[in-house]
């Protein structure tokens, strides 16, 4: 796996990284295009081979960004394996994961332009859908399925569209506790980028109760950790009756003291 690693290193830094736009280009990302999509696809080759495959499919482009200046261009080409392998239910969840990262890269170039006509955008909207209301077949893809989710919900949060549904979905996921963290973020994410001028009365409210759980949760996550921390240092509690001030100094004093 390693040395897949360094190839793809290798190919990328000598072939695509740098080589501006041309024939010479053309021709080297084309050559990857095939091979990378041939690999990726094929359940014959080994999971490291096709990890890296899809690496390099994602992350494929038709011209190199600029320094900052010009952003890259990701290979126009590349977009449909990607949305095929990023729906494909028989795909290991890892390699979806992967082409969805690679499609929200497609995103933030070409959504906001002319580049795709809405039958594109319609297709990738309704792919993503798809990903986001799935569910894990088994409880050892809960973290798997849900790194997969999070990314699909990133790639809507770059559209900046309001799916009704989509809105309704992750403000309940926004402030249920038992959802995977990583998957809150992603639901606070969508709703600071999508259009939330068009959330109803109804959407609004209940977004500021799941936005308040949601802030509430993490508050009491860092106040345990915070809490942890201290005791291992031998600074005491932070919990009220055993010296907020066994850590942070005054206040819990002050209150020991007057009582």
């Amino acid at each position: 796996a390693e040395d897949l690693g360094l190839i793809r290193k290798g190919l990328v830094d000598n072939f695509l990284f740098s080589t501006p736009a041309g024939t010479a280009r053309s021709i080297a990302v084309d050559t990857v295009l095939r091979g990378a999509t041939l690999i990726a696809q094929a359940k014959d080759y080994s999971p490291p081979a096709r990890i890296n495959a899809m690496v390099l499919l994602a992350g494929l482009d038709d011209a190199p960004g600029n320094g900052g200046s010009t952003p890259p261009q990701p290979c126009a080409k590349a977009l449909n394996v990607l949305v095929q392998m990023g729906r494909d239910e028989s795909q290991p969840l890892y390699l979806r994961s992967i082409a969805l990262y690679g499609i929200e890269r497609q995103i933030g170039r070409y959504f906001h332009t002319n580049a795709w006509n809405q039958n594109i955008k319609g297709g990738i909207g309704r792919m993503l859908m798809q990903v986001i209301n799935s569910s894990p077949k088994t409880e050892l893809d809960l973290v798997a399925h849900g790194w997969m989710v999070r990314r699909a919900m990133d790639c809507m949060a770059a559209t900046g569209a309001y799916i009704p549904a989509l809105a309704d979905k992750v403000i309940t996921m926004l402030g249920d506790e038992n959802t995977l963290p990583s998957l809150r973020m992603s639901s606070a994410n969508y709703m600071m980028l999508m259009d939330n001028t068009k959330l109803t009365p109804e959407q609004k409210k209940a977004y500021f109760i799941s936005l308040a759980h949601f802030l509430r949760s993490q508050l009491v996550d860092w106040y345990e950790m915070e809490d942890d921390l201290l005791n291992r240092s031998g600074g005491g509690s932070t919990a009220f009756g055993g010296g907020m001030g066994g850590g942070y100094g005054g206040m819990g004093g002050g209150m020991n003291a007057s009582t």
